[in-house]
């Protein structure tokens, strides 16, 4: 990609991938890799990577480059669904409205003053 995308194309663009090759050291790209999981994507990360980590500790499907390198077929099937589930549910559970507003609120208290 060169240009720009409206959010609604995007996403219409990252739906169509079977799986998606994060390969950074450090963490990055998280809103990316949320929504290729969201949409029942292989997220396949770097080892090293501290998200890669987080979220096999937190019960995630995702794959490091050698679980893929030992099973290259995974990398062009999907996920099954549950296992779309299970991300989607976890993503829930983690990333919703109500526990970011409420960690904004105690990380704006650390600094009012």
């Amino acid at each position: 990609m060169k240009e720009f995308l409206p959010l609604n194309e995007y996403y219409r663009l990252i739906s169509s991938c079977v799986s998606a090759f994060m390969n950074h050291l450090r963490q990055q790209a998280l809103g990316n890799i949320l929504s290729l999981m969201y949409l029942g994507c292989n997220i396949i990360l770097n080892q090293e990577n501290p998200l890669y980590h987080y979220f096999k500790r937190n019960g995630f499907y995702v794959l490091s480059f050698k679980e893929a390198e030992k099973n290259p077929e995974i990398i062009f099937n999907p996920i099954s669904e549950n296992e779309k589930n299970h991300n989607i549910s976890l993503i829930e559970k983690n990333w919703n409205d109500k526990l970011m507003l409420s960690k904004t609120q105690k990380f704006k208290m650390l600094y009012e003053d």
